[in-house]
């Protein structure tokens, strides 16, 4: 990839970077690479979070539609393989102020580590559950060994394999359907297929606080409607913990690579923040950010963060 010549070259941001003192990054395709695995990633990125993580003049924090959970495992994964002689617990990787779930739950650091809370209204829980229950009764195993073995099965009416995720919605605060397909391709007609089913099980059970939306992953999550229609999202997450004042927009810098970050990072950039995505980021993303790297995913983010 050339990057476009009217985009500031990365040495000519290096005043704006000193300036960033919250360091925020998606993971999924963007700082942890699509395979899911820590094999793939850049070997220099976790060190090079780690000394983020250990400097007393800027924080480390993710925004991602994992929830906390997750992240521990991915944050166990880089310290045990790729830095050792640290466990998690002794010091946590993304310790500054995060958001999960796409905007649902956040973190806030607490001095020996990170708080979580949930976001989601009480009601919009409530129907996660309903909705939860529901297709959980209409869902039958796999008959086909592998996707058995998966956890995949189906519901009358779609083709295509499901898993009904495990995780307790009340930790979440979202409710999330992995369908089987193909990853970073959001477009497969088995994701769109399966959104527009989902959409149709909501309607017929009289769901009014929960709306969809689909992730580069191919996973469907439900999430909260707002009474105007907008559903949560990453920037909602962001937009309390400003308002608590634990994070200043003018100085963040923010990784991100998906539709789901183009909200969040117009209401950054708007604010005089850094952003920045990788080269297998969205068009959309390409367009306002203050640099796109040559390189894709977890190697784009080091290319990045060495200047940090």
């Amino acid at each position: 990839m050339i990057l476009e010549t009217k985009r500031p070259s990365l040495s000519n941001l290096e005043t704006r970077l000193n300036q960033v003192k919250y360091w925020m990054t998606d993971l999924d395709q963007t700082s942890w690479d699509r395979s899911g695995t820590f094999s793939s990633v850049n070997p220099t990125l976790p060190w090079l979070f780690l000394d983020l993580s250990l400097r007393q003049d800027v924080a480390l924090g993710v925004c991602t539609s994992r929830s906390p959970k997750s992240v521990a495992k991915i944050e166990q994964d880089m310290i045990t393989i790729g830095i050792g002689g640290f466990t998690r617990d002794q010091h946590p990787i993304f310790s500054g102020p995060s958001i999960y779930s796409d905007g649902h739950q956040i973190g806030v650091p607490n001095g020996s580590g990170v708080s979580f809370e949930i976001l989601t209204s009480p009601e919009a829980l409530k129907e996660m559950g309903r909705l939860k229950d529901d297709i959980k009764s209409r869902w039958q195993i796999a008959g086909d060994s592998k996707l058995r073995a998966g956890k995949y099965g189906f519901i009358e009416g779609l083709s295509a394999p499901i898993q009904v995720a495990d995780e307790d919605i009340k930790e979440t605060g979202v409710f999330k359907i992995m369908v089987k397909g193909p990853l970073a391709n959001i477009d497969y007609p088995d994701y769109q297929t399966t959104l527009t089913h989902m959409i149709k099980i909501a309607e017929e059970t009289g769901i009014r606080h929960i709306g969809f939306m689909l992730t580069a992953n191919g996973d469907i999550i439900a999430v909260e409607k707002f009474a105007d229609g907008h559903l949560r999202s990453k920037r909602d997450g962001l937009l309390v913990l400003e308002k608590r004042g634990l994070i200043n927009l003018s100085k963040i810098g923010y990784f991100g690579d998906a539709e789901n970050d183009l909200e969040i990072a117009l209401e950054i950039k708007s604010n005089g923040g850094l952003i920045f995505t990788v080269a297998n980021g969205i068009p959309e993303l390409k367009e306002i950010a203050d640099y796109v790297t040559p390189q894709p995913e977890s190697t784009g983010v080091a290319h990045i963060l060495r200047w940090a």
